[in-house]
Formats: structure tokens, sequence, C-alpha cells
């Protein structure tokens, strides 16, 4: 078991976070290396991210391949406005993370920057009548697990800090393997947006793949061109 610290969330409940994942994007609060700006303001990088494009009447629910830029390896099940008498917590709809019996996932892929810090928030909230323990939501970062909820009676808000590679990074929700009982975490209002901070290490690695990338095309013409003179 990897060791883990905790993350606070907005209702003074607690999330957990690998160690590890967070200090490497905190060494440069407050200044050094990097530059640190608002997520409040930053452009939201994934596509409704409370499940409002979902087709499900109000006091229903479905279940669907995909809802906005969600994708799901075992469909996503969405509660419409009033169901079980909840109300969301941004918007009409949202969705529980445990469709059927089988362990349950809700995924999207974007485009990021190389080395630059994004915040990913959302807010979870227990099933009612759900039993004990069966509602935890994992959160994955390109496969690998960064944050751990349980979730309370009420809506309440997580957050994680993860960092972009430059290319297609997938930020998962994955209910745990013993908690595939068809009763999950209800989940709404995700979002992830860059902090505006820059991780050295990895944007120099970037900018170094880049460049010998760049070097590599330029020999080739170079000795194309060489071939043809």
């Amino acid at each position: 078991m990897s060791e883990k610290h905790e993350v606070e969330k907005e209702d003074g409940d607690r999330a957990e976070a690998p160690m590890g994942l967070r200090d490497s994007v905190k060494e440069n609060e407050g200044g050094g290396d990097g530059d640190r700006g608002s997520s409040s303001s930053a452009k939201e990088m994934l596509v409704d991210g409370s499940f409002e494009q979902s087709k499900v009447a109000a006091n229903s629910w479905t279940h669907t391949d995909t809802v906005g830029g969600w994708k799901s390896d075992t469909q996503i099940e969405t509660w419409g406005k009033g169901f079980y008498g909840i109300k969301a917590a941004d918007g009409d709809k949202f969705a529980e993370l445990d469709y059927d019996n089988r362990q349950s996932n809700i995924y999207q892929d974007v485009k990021t920057e190389a080395g630059v810090e994004y915040t990913f928030a959302f807010d979870s909230m227990k099933r009612p009548d759900s039993k004990e323990g069966s509602d935890t939501v994992l959160v994955f970062w390109n496969g690998k697990q960064v944050g751990k909820v349980e979730p309370g009676k009420e809506w309440s808000k997580a957050e994680f800090k993860v960092v972009g590679t430059g290319g297609n990074d997938r930020i998962e929700f994955r209910e745990e393997s013993g908690d595939n009982d068809s009763y999950g975490g209800l989940i709404d209002n995700a979002s992830l947006k860059s902090t505006g901070r820059v991780e050295k290490e990895t944007a120099e690695k970037a900018a170094k793949a880049a460049a010998d990338k760049a070097a590599e095309a330029a020999k080739a013409a170079a000795e194309k061109a060489a071939e043809a003179a």
C-alpha cells in the first residue's frame, strides 16, 4: 500500500492523495522555478463536467455509452432532476459510479501542456440507500491512482493536483473492486483547469525532446538535399 496524506475537502471531510504527486507539484509555491496562476479563471478542460448533456428525464435514471465528453468501459449511469429527492450539486443532473455488477469507470481524455500543473476538482455524495463503504470514488490520472474519496451524506468537493504530459491525458473515476454491487458514489461538477504553474523538470524534458526531434528532421532534410545535388 502506497503512503498517503490527506487533501482538504470543503465540508471538513478528508480525501486521500498518494504522497509524491502533490509533493512534486508543491515545491515551487510562492515563486521559484515555476509560475503560479489562479485556476478559477483558467480555461475549462473537461466537456460537460456536470453531465448535463445526458438525455435522462426528471425523476428518472438512464445509462449510456457516453455523456458529453465522458466515456466508460461499463456505461455511464446518470440521474435526472429530483431523482431520489436529490438536488444536483451543479445543474440538474449527475452521475452514479456503479452502473452494474462490474467494476465501473468514467473517464475523459484531454490534451494538456507538458509540465503544466492542473487542478482536478469534483463534488461527490453517498447514494442514500447504499451500504457503508460501497461508495468509494478512486481518481486516476493516466492509469495511476492519484486520489481516493469517501463520499458523505451531502455534496462535498475534493481537489487533486496533476501534471500534464503534453499529450492526451486521461482523468478517470473508478470504483473499488469490492464495491461493484450496482450501488455507487454520486459525482457532479467535475472540473480540470490549469493552475498556470510549470513543473520545471517535466517541461525541460519535453523541450529537449522537441529540440531533438527538430534536429533529426533538419538532418534528414539536409541528407536528402545532399543526395539530390
